[in-house]
């Protein structure tokens, strides 16, 4: 299998090499690797990374937590930026082999954290069960582009509620494409159900922009939702 190696703010990331360019190396192959959508990094991680940078109150000195990591490019970003601990998260094999990797080439050592999670409450909580009592919960949770089908949204929501710490100070992080409208306003509305207040941090060029218009998939406007304890 054929990979390559980007670099985005300065971070080094191996993805598969599904476009052309790059520097190709070799990799065993990984099982399940030609069907997953986390084996490369998306615009939206790049967008959030960059608000983050520019926001870095949010994450410097904090406890983060990442879902859905992928080859745990933003990850990466914020353990550079400065948080007191990151936990990357992922369930396909795949991506944590990319994501401990990749880690493993940026020197992402102390205070970074590669862990298996699959979201929903039970799954959540058995996960919980195996850490110690001061690494439970977190200032800020990220996520990006993960929710591409409605039945995924209020297991992720479930996983966010039982790990977000409750103080005016924490916040879920969010970059989504619009794929889908139904689960688009699945998100607003599972997330106030939940207790969020939710603002749209998107800049106006990235409402418009195609992300993906290299893969041909059409017109998809990128949002930065920054949610809220309400």
């Amino acid at each position: 299998r054929q990979f390559s190696t980007v670099s985005i703010m300065g971070i080094a990331a191996r993805e598969e090499a599904i476009r052309p360019g790059g520097s190709v190396e070799d990799m065993p192959d990984a099982p399940g690797l030609a069907h997953s959508v986390g084996i490369r990094t998306w615009p939206p991680q790049e967008f959030l990374a960059n608000l983050l940078v520019k926001e870095s109150v949010h994450v410097r000195k904090k406890r983060v937590l990442e879902l859905g990591s992928g080859v745990g490019f933003l990850s990466l970003a914020i353990w550079k930026l400065g948080a007191k601990k990151v936990v990357c998260t992922e369930v396909a094999v795949a991506c944590l082999r990319l994501i401990n990797l990749n880690a493993a080439v940026n020197g992402a050592t102390r205070g970074f954290e590669v862990s298996s999670l699959r979201w929903g409450k039970e799954d959540t909580d058995k996960w919980l069960d195996q850490r110690s009592q001061t690494d439970k919960k977190f200032d800020t949770i990220l996520s990006s582009d993960v929710l591409y089908a409605e039945k995924n949204v209020e297991p992720f929501f479930e996983t966010v509620t039982a790990c977000l710490v409750r103080t005016p100070e924490a916040r879920l992080f969010m970059g989504h494409c619009e794929r889908n409208p139904t689960v688009d306003q699945a998100i607003l509305t599972v997330a106030a159900s939940v207790g969020f207040d939710v603002v749209d941090r998107a800049e106006p060029d990235m409402l418009k922009r195609n992300p993906h218009k290299q893969l041909h998939v059409g017109w998809m406007p990128v949002h930065c939702y920054e949610f809220q304890w309400a």
